[in-house]
């Protein structure tokens, strides 16, 4: 969370905000053409940019918990040297986990993920 990049995406216009996301591809961009599409979820988007580029936080504020990062290992937008710095903000363990994929790993992937999570869950659960 300490590694501030800010490109400035959170400021586009509309149009600009749309190409952005379309650059990074992923199930559904076509969608993004859609204006009641566009009306229903541009502004979660950009809120989702405007946190992602503004927040701010000192390199050495640790948590306590565990830490468990997940990446594509082809995201244009976080390599997996930046994921890791998520090891640096806590004093419990740390775990990366990187997956096949782009910045919409997730796509790709889902089965896998969610068995991470729900054996993840379990352990608070014992």
């Amino acid at each position: 969370p300490s590694l501030n990049v800010d490109d400035g995406v959170h400021l586009l216009d509309d149009a600009g905000l749309i190409a952005e996301v379309k650059k990074l591809g992923g199930m559904g961009s076509d969608l993004l053409d859609d204006p009641d599409i566009q009306q229903m979820v541009l502004p979660a988007i950009r809120g989702d940019y405007t946190a992602a580029e503004t927040y701010r936080v000192a390199a050495d504020v640790t948590v306590a918990c565990p830490i468990t990062a997940l990446c594509g290992d082809t995201d244009p937008k976080v390599a997996i040297d930046e994921a890791q710095l998520w090891r640096g903000h806590t004093t419990g363990g740390f775990e990366l986990k990187v997956f096949a994929g782009d910045h919409f790993y997730i796509d790709d992937n889902n089965a896998a993920i969610m068995t991470l999570i729900r054996a993840h869950l379990a352990t608070l659960t014992r």
